[in-house]
């Protein structure tokens, strides 16, 4: 199991691997086994894949180039978020010392 969390964890994949999993098929398997697949929320979310898979080469935006943009924002969204929640310095000075630029960095 310790294998497997480390393979999980390696950064190549756990991002371009694992959090769009996650996304794509966690969100839909997560949505379906707790509202049903005729929720509101999961019609939703299939809805808009059909449509945005639809009615993007209405508009020249090949459908293929779209879910590469999608895969490509969910990463570096993922990236943020990480990044946000695994670096937590804190700026602490004394009150004589305290600088607003500093603590808003």
């Amino acid at each position: 199991m310790k294998i497997l969390v480390r393979i999980v964890r390696e950064p190549v994949i756990f991002f371009f691997v694992t959090a769009p999993f996650v996304w794509f098929v966690g969100l839909f398997y997560g949505i379906s086994r707790k509202e049903g697949i005729i929720s509101a929320s999961f019609i939703e979310k299939m809805l808009s894949v059909v449509i945005f898979t639809w009615v993007c080469p209405l508009f020249g935006i090949s459908a293929l180039g779209m879910w590469i943009t999608v895969y490509m924002t969910n990463i570096m969204g993922t990236m943020l978020f990480h990044l946000q929640h695994s670096v937590n310095l804190p700026y602490r000075e004394r009150k004589e010392k305290w600088n607003f630029a500093k603590a808003a960095l």
